[in-house]
């Protein structure tokens, strides 16, 4: 980490974050010390992880097994030829340094389930950024049974995912999602994917955290955001008192099977 910057370069480089209504020096000092675990750095990643560095968040966890290739470049704009063959979440950590030097960037390459469980625990907010369903049901049974604040994102086509989960007692979890099969288990491997879809969708994901962390909006926690390449759909994910993660039981049947139908 960088020496601190002067005040007068902190308040010049976040002026029109702390000119937004209900966001004050407070607000950014809050980012600062706040710490964001990224898991995945392809094209949600990427863009969500830019984002919250230039915004602020003082810490990120980098995590990602892969390394660069070539057919990342197109919707992944965070890396270059020269980076082909290198480590995503390596080159993830120097390139945020130039974005904002002020933060602290922790590369790991490795797949979740090998990751620390206390860097993750250390985080404030995780952000599920992986494309593969085995990631994301391990993400969403550890930040259930651990209280962690849970985004996640996915995207295919022109199809893209987002849902935050609360680590409130009693909120809906990703296992009540999978109930759903909102989710679809291909991949832009299998199918294809557009640049702006994903980093949408990462965008998103950013924006998503930096509420949690600042209040600066309420968070709409269980909130299934769907886009579909021309707009956004939304519908309240109901808890699901079958989900064999979470196990909670639902009283509002009628809500859930309304739910259960639009999503469907």
């Amino acid at each position: 980490m960088s020496d601190s910057p002067s005040p007068q370069n902190w308040y010049s480089r976040y002026s029109r974050q702390l000119l937004l209504d209900n966001f004050d020096e407070h607000s950014q000092q809050a980012l600062g010390r706040a710490c964001v675990a990224v898991v995945g750095l392809g094209g949600l990643g990427h863009g969500a992880a830019t984002q919250l560095a230039a915004s602020g968040v003082g810490t990120l966890i980098l995590i990602d097994p892969d390394v660069v290739e070539l057919s990342n470049l197109p919707r992944q704009t965070l890396y270059r030829d020269t980076d082909i063959g290198q480590s995503k979440a390596r080159v993830a950590a120097r390139a945020l340094m130039h974005i904002n030097p002020a933060g602290q960037y922790h590369a790991q390459m490795a797949g979740v389930q090998d990751v620390s469980t206390q860097d993750l625990l250390n985080a404030d907010v995780i952000l599920d950024c992986t494309d593969n369903l085995a990631s994301r049901r391990w993400l969403g049974m550890f930040c259930q049974h651990h209280g962690l604040a849970l985004i996640t994102g996915a995207a295919a086509g022109l199809e893209g995912l987002c849902i935050g989960f609360s680590p409130a007692p009693g909120s809906p979890c990703y296992g009540c999602l999978e109930a759903l099969q909102a989710f679809s288990p291909q991949n832009c491997l299998a199918q294809g994917i557009l640049g702006p879809v994903v980093n949408m969708v990462g965008q998103y994901q950013a924006l998503l955290t930096l509420l949690a962390l600042t209040g600066l909006a309420p968070v709409p926690w269980g909130e299934l955001a769907r886009f579909n390449g021309t707009g956004w759909q939304h519908l309240q994910l109901p808890v699901n008192p079958a989900c064999t993660c979470c196990h909670h039981h639902a009283t509002a049947i009628s809500t859930q099977e309304s739910a259960y139908a639009a999503a469907d």
